[in-house]
């Protein structure tokens, strides 16, 4: 069974028997003594370690960790993080069926989304549907 977290009230009926059990003779069940806003603070602190526990168990397996731990875990094999940058490139493709002649708007993708291409407008070519691939612009 995977570790739990003890709820607030758990955690605080654990230390209120510690008291009893620890130091005879304390009564944790009157409200307004000294052992009982002890255990009350004691409890509170356990709860809040095992929360922060259990977020950094968390951040140790790349697949449940968040960003900036992520990083880290990558940074560990020598992935970097590379700065964003605008795609440039031509596309060409080989036709796999009839071409059809369209009107392509300003701004197009392609199916999956993935490439966008700035045409100017009134732009009308024949668009084949294709296997795409971008080539980058030589510099």
């Amino acid at each position: 069974m995977a570790w739990q977290i003890r709820s607030l009230s758990e955690a605080s009926a654990r230390v209120r028997g510690a008291f009893r059990q620890y130091l005879p003779g304390t009564d944790t069940a009157l409200k307004n003594n000294f052992v009982t806003v002890t255990a009350k603070v004691l409890a509170a602190l356990a709860h809040e370690f095992e929360l922060r526990m259990a977020y950094l168990s968390k951040q140790l397996f790349a697949r449940t960790a968040e960003k900036q731990f992520l990083v880290q875990h990558a940074a560990e094999f020598g992935i970097y993080r590379k700065p964003a940058s605008a795609a440039q490139g031509v596309i060409i493709g080989s036709p796999i069926s009839l071409p059809l002649w369209v009107t392509v708007p300003p701004v197009i993708a392609t199916p999956s989304g993935e490439i966008t291409i700035s045409t100017p407008p009134d732009f009308t070519r024949m668009l084949v549907p294709t296997r795409l691939m971008m080539l980058p612009l030589e510099s």
